[in-house]
């Protein structure tokens, strides 16, 4: 039988938590696919992690933050990775559709990384962490 690869979404994936997270599903691309990431303002590190994983659509808090990673992506020719700009735009990319499972919102990350160790057999770390939402915008 074949498994199919669920899509998640790491909020706060520039963290240390999104970076455990991220580095499991690194070494099970046959069972995952990053489909959205999103960060407060490391657009550096962000773009690091676009030309590593190739999200479908990546938001930033940070309105700079999101126009300098937005620069970055087209000058490294990544022009299919959406970028969303604003608070509220971490909360849409969590219940995106081809987001698998929906992601708790009081605790994105820390589920996703539930999630994958719950499958993948290992216990749970969780770190909570409050979400201050905002208006959204397409940068």
């Amino acid at each position: 039988m074949a498994v199919s690869t669920r899509g998640i979404c790491i909020l706060g994936a520039t963290g240390s938590i999104g970076a455990s997270t991220l580095d499991v599903i690194a070494r099970h691309p046959d069972r995952y696919r990053v489909v959205a990431l999103g960060a407060h303002g490391q657009d550096a590190r962000m773009l690091a992690l676009c030309q590593q994983f190739l999200p479908q659509v990546v938001a930033m808090a940070d309105a700079q933050a999101a126009e300098r990673l937005q620069q970055g992506l087209r000058a490294c020719g990544l022009t299919q990775v959406q970028v969303l700009s604003g608070a509220e735009s971490l909360q849409d990319i969590a219940v995106l559709p081809e987001v698998d499972p929906p992601l708790l919102p009081h605790r994105p990350t820390s589920h996703a990384l539930h999630v994958v160790e719950q499958e993948l057999g290992r216990e749970e770390q969780r770190h909570p962490r409050a979400l201050e939402l905002g208006p959204a915008r397409v940068v």
